[in-house]
């Protein structure tokens, strides 16, 4: 009888034994292979959910930068996030802290220099927040009531020398009556306001700074900022849309959000360009006050507001938005920092 069992065991599932020692063999000649490229990677372990993961080396630290989308019905407000490697874990920064159901954020973690340029590090995120249970309806954090909650996952990633500047952007379409879009001192979508589309930017960097731009129409292709134009992502193509210089209006708010690392105290040099509204803003370590660079000096329409500045910035995480509008005809934004150390 136990003879019986046994191989009707074996016939039962001796073919599943085949097929996972083959998967795994198959892993392992791909870990262990020279000749084949592995991708970064991240896995989410919740409902906000990991898009992308990029780990760079500086000169007497590294960064681990990864994007996350709030994959929910209800919005959530991030309090803090970190990233454990070899059982070590270190704090970080996510911009924007409270995301409405589909948002994005960009996270960065600062930890001391470790890897090898070309090699890879694995671990874990962890992302300490809070979920908004007054459901959609609510549009910013005050109107929420929350409940505590906890979101992680784990990433596979390369080591390299080139800095990654990505910007998780929301696009939001302003009431018809409205042409122009008020000016406001912080950078959220105001109350009112049509979530259009999320998505990301993806800036040129290198060690000592990074810029954008993004247009649409005859935009693209010109030099802005010393930045050539190039055409709005398709997860963004909403911005590619001319808006209505008459009633009935379309115009659009966007605010794309970033972190970024000061090594050392430094004055650095932010610029911005738009043909319609633009404005820049920053914060220290998620301190939840923003300050703005140019205040409502470029916030009109007069078809060319370019503006620049330089700020002295202590050593630490930096969160970054730029706010824009469109609100007749195409639009551009463009955006460089320099002075990075």
């Amino acid at each position: 009888m136990k003879a019986q069992s046994a191989i009707e065991f074996l016939a039962t599932y001796g073919f599943l034994f085949i097929i996972l020692a083959t998967a795994i063999i198959l892993i392992t000649l791909l870990a262990t292979s020279t000749g084949v490229a592995v991708q970064s990677q991240c896995a989410s372990f919740g409902t906000v959910s990991c898009n992308y993961v990029d780990y760079y080396i500086g000169n007497g630290y590294s960064l681990l930068l990864f994007s996350i989308t709030n994959s929910q019905a209800a919005p959530v407000n991030v309090i803090s996030v970190n990233a454990t490697i070899n059982s070590k874990t270190w704090n970080g920064l996510c911009e924007p802290g409270f995301l409405m159901p589909g948002a994005e954020a960009t996270c960065v973690v600062n930890l001391p220099r470790q890897g090898n340029i070309g090699g890879s590090e694995s671990g874990f995120y962890t992302v300490n927040a809070e979920y908004c249970n007054a459901g959609v309806g609510s549009l910013n954090s005050v109107e929420c009531s929350y409940e505590p909650a906890l979101y992680s996952g784990s990433f596979y990633t390369y080591v390299s020398d080139t800095k990654a500047a990505v910007f998780s952007v929301s696009v939001a379409r302003a009431p018809s009556s409205l042409q122009i879009v008020p000016y406001n001192g912080v950078p959220q979508i105001p109350s009112g306001y049509q979530v259009m589309q999320n998505g990301d930017l993806v800036a040129a960097s290198n060690a000592l700074g990074f810029g954008y731009a993004y247009g649409s129409g005859g935009f693209v292709g010109l030099d802005h900022l010393g930045i050539r134009t190039i055409p709005f992502p398709a997860s963004l193509s909403v911005l590619s849309d001319s808006a209505a210089c008459s009633q009935p209006y379309n115009s659009l708010y966007s605010v794309a959000y970033s972190v970024f690392y000061v090594n050392s105290p430094t004055r650095v040099g932010i610029s911005a360009y738009s043909n319609n509204a633009i404005d820049v803003y920053y914060q220290y370590g998620g301190s939840g006050v923003w300050d703005s660079m140019f205040q409502s000096s470029l916030w009109n329409s007069n078809g060319n507001n370019e503006g620049g500045a330089y700020v002295s910035l202590a050593s630490g995480l930096y969160g970054i938005a730029v706010a824009s509008a469109e609100e007749c005809g195409p639009g551009v934004q463009a955006l460089a920092v320099n002075g990075l150390s």
